[in-house]
């Protein structure tokens, strides 16, 4: 008898049991002695964590990845994050190739706006402009990065540094081969603002990237891009600026305290910045006052833009449910922003978007407060609950900011982080399949509709 199970290429199942067989390989290979020097191989935990950490592009560590991991373990880490981020990338290439064929009308016309004037999408030719993306960007982050990282560690060494920490930015991962991070560059202009405008170009998407080349080379202009493109742009920017506003405040007097008052500026665009999903650290996160680490939080959770290597609930559902308040604050019955109506089924996607992912945040908290904290009276673990909430919202966010409790995770704990970077990573674009895969589907019976009191 022969049996053959068959999943079609736009399969959410695809997406994530590819990404789950890529994590097992990673383990096996960073469990082998050869991965972690002279101490051996790491643990079977702690080899699943990393490797976890690394296709899911969060940069979370339970070891000193530098300290600890070998050669081959330090490149087995980068080549996760590579496949992981490109991944990612390549099947919301998939879903925007899935809304071609399946998609409705509306969708259809929305992505007819997106490339070509013929109104045809050729996957090659964008799953190409993907592939020069990663590789130029990176590229001349490797180049900028090796300025920095030759002259402390060698011409081969610092090209090793370059083009690890070029891919791991990129990709916003957030890993780094030195156990302080990025610490002791808080002042180097270059490698900020190098590692900034990568963290920022990975986060775009590669749609508003594709329509952001073809503004600035004059093939399109700014009032016929997609309301897409201005609303990660703007959302963006304003987070960047905002979140860099609030940490110089609440900083002030606290981790800048010894910096001169124009040398703040840079570590508190770097941490708005990263804490979108890249997870780099200038300074130090566990002595941050706890107002700013519910900034951070709150960005983490955000993140960035959709079809990118970042995480989180993406500003394009931030910007939907803004507008969509602010449309009902003002009486108007159809949300708008730059002379765009926003369909009531994507505010209703962003809102159900936005609800689940607060819910499993929380459910990853609460998991984290029995494993970590077990019977212990609240009084013994005051400060203990921030600390675990921003481990639950950077896990599942991708960004791999922490406040210094990821190695002394239990190892119930460490499965709970786990389970938080794969379902942060696979799940708001498995929803997204199933959604639209589900785009033709008609129901077959209508209730009559009944209002309910809200607030």
């Amino acid at each position: 008898m022969n049996l053959r199970v068959r999943i079609p290429w736009s399969s959410p199942a695809l997406f994530a049991v590819s990404f789950a067989l890529l994590i097992s390989t990673g383990a096996v290979v960073l469990t082998l002695p050869a991965a972690g020097g002279e101490r051996g191989g790491l643990g079977f935990v702690d080899a699943l964590f990393q490797s976890t950490s690394a296709v899911c592009v969060t940069g979370l560590a339970t070891v000193d990845i530098g300290a600890r991991l070998s050669l081959l373990g330090e490149i087995t880490i980068i080549v996760l994050i590579q496949l992981g981020g490109l991944g990612v990338m390549t099947y919301s290439l998939l879903l925007v190739v899935l809304v071609q064929k399946k998609g409705t009308p509306d969708q259809r016309e929305w992505l007819a706006n997106v490339l070509t004037k013929d109104r045809k999408l050729s996957p090659t030719a964008m799953f190409r402009w993907i592939a020069k993306l990663v590789f130029l960007t990176e590229l001349v982050g490797v180049l900028l990065l090796w300025s920095v990282f030759g002259p402390r560690h060698g011409l081969l060494r610092g090209l090793y540094y370059a083009i690890f920490h070029a891919v791991s930015a990129f990709c916003n991962a957030g890993f780094a081969l030195s156990s302080t991070n990025f610490m002791t560059y808080r002042d180097d202009l270059v490698l900020n603002v190098t590692v900034m405008l990568l963290i920022i170009i990975g986060g775009l998407g590669f749609i508003v990237t594709f329509e952001l080349w073809r503004w600035m080379t004059g093939r399109r202009r700014w009032f016929k891009l997609l309301l897409q493109t201005r609303l990660v742009v703007f959302v963006t920017a304003m987070l960047i600026v905002g979140g860099a506003a609030a940490f110089l405040l609440l900083e002030w007097s606290n981790t800048l305290r010894s910096m001169a008052w124009p040398a703040r500026l840079l570590p508190s665009f770097f941490q708005s910045v990263t804490a979108r999903t890249a997870g780099f650290n200038t300074v130090d996160i566990g002595a941050l006052t706890n107002s700013t680490l519910l900034v951070l939080l709150l960005l983490m959770f955000v993140g960035a833009g959709p079809g990118s290597t970042a995480g989180g609930v993406k500003v394009t559902t931030l910007g939907v449910l803004v507008i969509a308040v602010l449309a009902r604050l003002r009486g108007t019955y159809r949300p708008q922003a730059w002379n765009r109506s926003v369909r009531g089924d994507t505010i209703a996607r962003a809102a159900a978007l936005f609800a689940g992912a607060m819910i499993i945040v929380m459910l990853g908290t609460f998991l984290l407060q029995i494993t970590e904290l077990a019977d212990l009276p609240h009084a013994q673990t005051r400060g203990r609950f921030l600390e675990l909430l921003f481990e639950a919202t950077s896990a599942w966010g991708t960004v791999g900011l922490s406040t210094g409790v990821t190695p002394g995770l239990s190892t119930a704990g460490k499965f709970v982080v786990i389970a938080l970077m794969f379902v942060g990573r696979v799940g708001p674009l498995t929803l997204a399949a199933i959604l639209l895969g589900g785009v033709r589907r008609q129901a077959e019976l209508h209730y009559p509709e009944e209002d309910v009191m809200i607030g």
